[in-house]
C-alpha cells in the first residue's frame, strides 16, 4: 500500500478520528471498509465530512473538524493509531486502492417510528465507560424486541445520543453534534 500525507492530528479533530476508527473494518475479504473516507461536506461549505464503516455500522462526521492548512483532501485514509491526546491518519495512494462502497444506501430516509435519548457512559478521567444499567433499558425501551451489539454502543463514546428508531430489522440511527452512528440489529430469532 503505497501511502501519501501523514496528519497528526489533535483536541477534537483526533477525538473525531477516534470516533471514526471505531467503525473501520478490518475483515481481510472486505478490503475497501479498511479506510476512511473523506469527501466534501453537505452541511458546511468548505468543509468535510469524514465516513468509515465495517459493513455493520457506519460513523459519519459532517462537517470534519480540521484545520484548514493540515493537509486533509478528499480520498481514502488510513487510520494509523491514536493515543489519548493525538491521531494518526495517511492519505492512502490512487494506484490500487478500493473503492469505498456506497454508504448512502443504508441512511435510513424514512420516518422514525420511536426517538428516545442515549447516554453512552460516564468519563473515568482517562477513558468512557458504558454503565452496563442504562444500556439495558435503553435496549429494552424499544417498541419491539431487538438486538443491538453491545460493543458497538460501548463504541460510540461518552456523548448524549438522540437515537431514532424504525423498526427491529431496520438500522438505529444514533446522533449527537455532527456524529452520526447507523448501526445494523442482529437478527432476532424468537
Amino acid at each position: 500500500m503505497t501511502y501519501g500525507t501523514f496528519i497528526e492530528a489533535f483536541g477534537q479533530f483526533g477525538r473525531q478520528l477516534e470516533f471514526l476508527s471505531k467503525a473501520i473494518g478490518h475483515d481481510e475479504t472486505r478490503l475497501a471498509f479498511h479506510n476512511i473516507k473523506i469527501e466534501p461536506s453537505d452541511a458546511v461549505e468548505g468543509k468535510y465530512r469524514a465516513v468509515a464503516s465495517d459493513g455493520r455500522r457506519l460513523h459519519i462526521v459532517d462537517p470534519l473538524s480540521c484545520p484548514d492548512n493540515i493537509g486533509v483532501e478528499p480520498g481514502l485514509w488510513r487510520f494509523l493509531r491514536s493515543t489519548t491526546k493525538t491521531a494518526w491518519i495517511a492519505r492512502v495512494g490512487e494506484k490500487g486502492a478500493l473503492d469505498f462502497p456506497n454508504y448512502r444506501r443504508v441512511i435510513p430516509d424514512t420516518q422514525a417510528t420511536f426517538e428516545t435519548e442515549y447516554w453512552s457512559g460516564f468519563e473515568t478521567g482517562k477513558s468512557c465507560v458504558a454503565a452496563l444499567g442504562p444500556l439495558v433499558k435503553f435496549i429494552n425501551s424499544f417498541p419491539s424486541p431487538t438486538v443491538i451489539n453491545p460493543a458497538y454502543l460501548a463504541d460510540l463514546g461518552c456523548e448524549v445520543w438522540k437515537v431514532s428508531y424504525r423498526g427491529n430489522s431496520e438500522a438505529v440511527v444514533f446522533e449527537s453534534g455532527n456524529l452520526k452512528a447507523i448501526i445494523m440489529p442482529l437478527e432476532y430469532i424468537v
